[in-house]
Order: C-alpha cells, then structure tokens, then sequence
C-alpha cells in the first residue's frame, strides 16, 4: 500500500511540474491601420542598420517581438512607390532598449510595499531618402522617438513580456506620429 501511495505522489508531482501554461504569443505590430503614404517614386528599399549588442544594459533582443522588425515595417506598410523612377530608403537606425535595475526596499518595509525595480528606456529612429536618379531630386527625412517606462518588482516572466509588448507597442506609435509628420513636411514634394 505504501508503495501505491509513493507512486501517486510521484505521479502527482510530475504532472504538477508539466501543468505550466504555454508561453503567450504575441501578434507583430503593424500600421495596416493607417492611410499609406504614396511616394513619387518607383522603389522602396528597407535597411536594418541597428545591430543590437546582446547583452546588458540591452534587452530588445529579450522583447516578445523583434523591435527592429517592427520599425521595418512601418516602412512596408505606411510607404507606397507610386512614381515610375527613383527609389525611397528606409533605413532603421536606432531600435535600442536598455534596462536598469533600480534599488528596492529591504527588510520589513520592502515586504509591504512593491516597489519599480527596473527602468526600461527604449529609443528609435529611422531615416527616408529619397533619390530620383539622373541627377534629380534628392532629400531626406529622420524621426526618432523615446521612452522610459519601470517595471515593478515581484512580477512574472508573462507579466514582464506584457509589460515589454506594450512598452514596444507605445514607441513604434510614438515613432508613426513622428515620421508621417516628418515626411510630409521634410519630403512634401515626393508625397501624392
């Protein structure tokens, strides 16, 4: 009998160690929501030029979607080559987060209070040239755009990705008011 119960306990422990849920998924930011940007030209090329180091302070690499993808395809999604020569390029420069961990309280006074244990602060930024070829036109136009958020401390891995996908979220937003505004007064003579 005791080896049955033995047997039970092992096998209820087991199924507790496997019972953890599925890592969230997230869906990729997009701008399909926002009226495109036709451009006078007959090309549009997008360069990642950011390379994230991959290691500490830095943390992009650690979002639940790649914020350099995100930055790209603001470039595919908002930008249409509507012209019949040149060509746009649309390059991200910047696509960075860092993370600083940030003192709490200890003792008795840290069991009672929660406090931010880490700072996040991300920026990007991106650039749009425009060249019509054969001597032609030229002109560009560069946005950017920053934030800084906390995290508080005792949160879970999936609270912590939910706090990274909105953090993401609220930049590449920050960064299509940015850039549309930009381009249409910097690059006026190549919208139609």
């Amino acid at each position: 009998m005791r080896a049955v119960w033995i047997s039970l306990l092992l096998v209820v422990g087991l199924a507790a160690c496997q019972s953890s849920p599925p890592p969230a998924t997230y869906p990729q930011i997009t701008y399909l929501n926002k009226q495109p940007i036709a451009l006078d030209v007959a090309r549009i090329d997008v360069v990642v030029a950011y390379q994230p180091p991959l290691k500490a302070p830095n943390v992009e690499h650690r979002l639940p979607v790649s914020l350099s993808d995100t930055i790209a395809r603001w470039a595919t999604d908002r930008l249409r080559a509507v012209g019949s020569s040149g060509t746009a390029t649309f390059t991200v420069l910047d696509a960075s987060v860092i993370e600083q961990e940030l003192e709490t309280r200890k003792g008795l006074t840290g069991l009672i209070n929660t406090d931010q244990a880490a700072r996040l602060k991300g920026r990007v930024a991106a650039r749009l040239e425009i060249d019509q070829g054969g001597g032609l036109a030229t002109g560009f136009a560069e946005a950017n755009a920053s934030r800084i958020q906390t995290i508080a401390e005792g949160i879970t891995l999936a609270e912590r990705d939910d706090v990274f996908y909105r953090f993401e979220e609220a930049m590449a937003k920050d960064l299509d008011r940015e850039l549309e505004a930009v381009v249409r007064e910097k690059l006026g003579a190549f919208v139609r």
